[in-house]
């Protein structure tokens, strides 16, 4: 299924065969016969376009906040024409996933971030990857410890990745900015009533430095430990044995 979504984009650059993915062509070619259209509403590559955009990339750049489970629909789905209603997927979240995020849709899934970065090294013979953004957006000021939660969680799966699911991956970038004055995203607390717009570091800045420094998570990190988020209590992901706390980032 991640096939139709993220193969959608990456396939004609990552994959051995380049163009689009095979299931995606026939599923788009039958809906857009389907809805009487003269031809697919997917455009064909050429043969010498298909040699021409693959391989030309370094590295695979993945942005990154959160997972969503895919299933088959019963029925019709999506507007007509969509993609949804091409693929015929349905794309849910799972309610016991946890979050106080300010965003609704930002659940805290680290499993599901080390699940797509196996299927990415796995689907494209091991490619570099590079997570250029990532992030979690809340209310909260300089005390923002879900934030901290987040990140810890993310990097702990990101460890497992690399040194147990052997992935080429890099550590993730945090995203600083914010999202209007209120869904904050930022490691930084930006005062926009200033005239300088003056910028606080929060517990989450702290945190990454402290990452960075020392190249490791922070001793007192504890894997089963969701607390910071609301009803969350311990939810350790089961799937993911937990590594030494003093596995270094590479």
């Amino acid at each position: 299924m991640l096939a139709s979504y993220l193969g959608w984009y990456a396939n004609p650059v990552y994959s051995a065969e380049g163009n689009y993915p095979a299931d995606l062509i026939k599923l788009v070619d039958a809906k857009s016969a389907e809805q009487n259209y003269t031809k697919s509403r997917l455009p064909k590559f050429t043969p010498a376009e298909v040699a021409y955009i693959k391989g030309t990339a370094d590295f695979f750049g993945l942005n990154h906040y959160t997972t969503y489970l895919l299933s088959m629909a019963d029925g019709e789905v999506g507007a007509i024409p969509s993609h949804q209603n091409d693929v015929g997927i349905v794309r849910i979240q799972d309610p016991k996933w946890h979050s106080e995020s300010s965003s609704a849709w930002l659940k805290v899934v680290p499993f599901g971030f080390r699940r797509l970065l196996g299927w990415i090294s796995k689907t494209y013979n091991n490619v570099p990857i590079i997570v250029t953004e990532n992030g979690y957006a809340d209310f909260n000021g300089v005390e923002d410890k879900t934030r901290v939660s987040y990140y810890s969680h993310y990097l702990n799966a990101l460890l497992h990745s690399i040194h147990e699911d052997h992935t080429n991956s890099k550590p993730l970038v945090p995203i600083i900015q914010a999202e209007g004055r209120r869904s904050r995203f930022g490691l930084y607390l930006v005062d926009f009533d200033s005239p300088n717009k003056t910028r606080t570091a929060k517990d989450s800045a702290r945190l990454y430095s402290e990452v960075i420094t020392t190249r490791g998570l922070p001793t007192n990190y504890d894997p089963e430990d969701f607390t910071a988020f609301s009803g969350a209590g311990i939810l350790a992901p089961t799937i993911l044995p937990i590594l030494s706390l003093h596995r270094l980032l590479i």
